[in-house]
């Protein structure tokens, strides 16, 4: 689902975003906050409703050039009901949000927004790349290198008001495309799997929805 998603994701920007002079991931809630502040009137000019709007604002790094790409994915329900024109409007203008590149190993990041208001308390997550090298310690990676695997995919999401932390069946899938996992791939799921079971991650806040990583190792 979450190969779907991207694609789905990258296929409804039409522009790249164009990265803030002086952003720093260091400071995610203002960066956030101050991205969001400047497209926030032509969202809510979409929005013909008198009830708050809040909106899924996906970013993604881009595997080419590394510069990050951000906007409204496609709604959950745009099978079943197709695009209204508010979705439509507000899949357009959201490409205009301003992004620098994602901090190192993160591939994508999925943020929730009310228009028109200033992000939650970041908390923990303030700073990301330093709660991610909290988690992600030298420790860690010492167990999760000695797995074997080249390239590990994890997600960081909430679930019951818990950060959970997995591993994304599909990268242990057979090349075939059959949706098997062969037996050499099953041992390095384990050991990865075993890995992770007792770490730990701060709570999310309200607007952090999930973190996607590539991590490699050597």
């Amino acid at each position: 689902m979450t190969v779907l998603r991207a694609s789905l994701f990258m296929l409804a920007l039409a522009l790249p975003s164009v990265a803030h002079a002086d952003a720093d991931w260091s400071d995610t809630e203002t960066l956030f906050g101050d991205a969001m502040a400047k497209v926030d009137p032509v969202l809510l000019a979409c929005h013909k409703a008198k009830t708050p709007l809040r909106i899924p604002i996906a970013v993604v790094r881009d595997a080419k050039t590394g510069s990050s790409r951000a906007g409204m994915p496609l709604p959950a329900e745009v099978g079943i009901l197709g695009l209204t024109p508010e979705d439509r409007c507000l899949m357009k203008e959201s490409v205009a949000i301003a992004l620098p590149p994602l901090p190192a190993e993160v591939e994508e990041l999925w943020l929730g927004h009310t228009v028109g208001a200033a992000p939650s308390p970041f908390g923990e997550w303030r700073d990301l790349p330093a709660a991610l090298a909290k988690l992600l310690d030298g420790d860690h990676r010492q167990a999760l290198g000695a797995c074997g695997a080249k390239t590990m995919r994890l997600v960081l999401d909430e679930r019951h008001g818990k950060t959970r932390i997995w591993l994304p069946a599909w990268q242990f899938h057979s090349a075939s495309g059959d949706g098997t996992t062969p037996a050499a791939q099953q041992v390095i799921k384990r050991c990865l799997t075993r890995a992770i079971s007792a770490w730990i991650a701060p709570a999310f806040p309200t607007d952090l929805g999930e973190i996607h990583l590539a991590i490699r190792f050597k």
